[in-house]
């Protein structure tokens, strides 16, 4: 073994370099950690969905009231009011008589929330008001949820 250590071809490759300073390096390290954390916070902020599992759907049943008006009673399943739609179809034609959110106030249907949480789920009622003019019987009734019929197309009866 040679006793002159600058001699030993393994120190000669590192007698040149310089290193960057120990306070470059910590901003460096820094800076791509937060940057990492930022794209793995934007990335789970944007896959969560209420459903994960799969599109639910929303039992119930449609029934004609006394008074001439129509309930959709909610057997089972369970959706946010605030972005889900009710809709109504001319079953011959596709074209929509009216299509609103849950949570607006209308002269057409009134979202009664039993439990008062802020979801269409399991005891709640939707009354659909016949006095109004647009729904009637034939027609085609559905709730959506991003796009996707989450209830029916079901036929109101008569």
């Amino acid at each position: 073994m040679p006793k002159n250590p600058e001699k030993m071809p393994h120190k000669r490759c590192w007698k040149d370099r310089k290193a960057v300073s120990a306070i470059v390096g910590e901003v460096l390290l820094i800076g791509i950690t937060v940057v990492l954390m930022g794209v793995l916070v934007y990335f789970l902020a944007n896959t969560h969905k209420e459903n994960l599992g799969g599109l639910i759907r929303i039992g119930g049943t449609l029934e004609r009231t006394k008074q001439g008006n129509w309930t959709l009673d909610i057997i089972n399943g369970k959706t946010n009011a605030t972005n889900t739609k009710l809709q109504i179809l001319d079953s011959s034609t596709g074209e929509a008589k009216l299509s609103e959110y849950m949570t607006a106030s209308s002269g057409y249907f009134y979202l009664n929330d039993n439990n008062l949480d802020g979801y269409v789920d399991a005891g709640d009622i939707i009354l659909l008001n016949q006095t109004a003019g647009i729904i009637e019987a034939g027609l085609s009734v559905e709730l959506i949820k991003s796009d996707n019929i989450i209830f029916g197309p079901v036929t109101i009866p008569s």
